[in-house]
């Protein structure tokens, strides 16, 4: 829990997937289709200004049935974007994850993106890290530390 949240970012790669605030709905859900991710970085001239995620898509765009070919992302983005810094803890970001209700969230320095985590990356840590307690107690308790 204590891991700095960099960590992650850098098993997983720092690769980010953006889009402008004048992309359609229709690119940007195409973009996430094709990715297999589950939500973007809406980016203006290297500035953050949103993330578009399946959530925004489901609550903004289907529920008020508005033309996916007509409307850009800038009209139905998340614009109070939570962020964390590289040195936030696993904790920190679990704990935003489930007060805040998000699933993305991306990790900043300064005002650059230098990665994003999402709630699936967090679960595979805690996971592996499990996996790895449990193996580390069966080898003591067998006798081969």
């Amino acid at each position: 829990m204590e891991t700095p949240v960099h960590v992650l970012v850098d098993e997983k790669g720092t690769d980010i997937t953006t889009v402008s605030p004048g992309t359609t709905v229709a690119e940007a859900v195409h973009i996430l289709n094709k990715e297999n991710i589950g939500a973007v970085i809406v980016m203006e001239a290297d500035k953050l200004v949103g993330l578009f995620s399946e959530r925004d898509v489901l609550r903004r765009v289907v529920e008020h049935e508005l033309d996916i070919h007509k409307t850009t992302v800038s009209k139905v983005m998340t614009t109070k974007v939570i962020v964390l810094s590289p040195i936030s803890t696993v904790g920190e970001a679990m704990k935003l994850i489930t007060e805040k209700r998000c699933r993305h969230l991306p990790m900043m320095e300064g005002d650059k993106v230098v990665g994003m985590i999402s709630s699936g990356d967090l679960t595979r840590h805690l996971a592996k890290d499990q996996e790895r307690h449990i193996s580390e107690l069966v080898n003591y308790i067998s006798g081969g530390y």
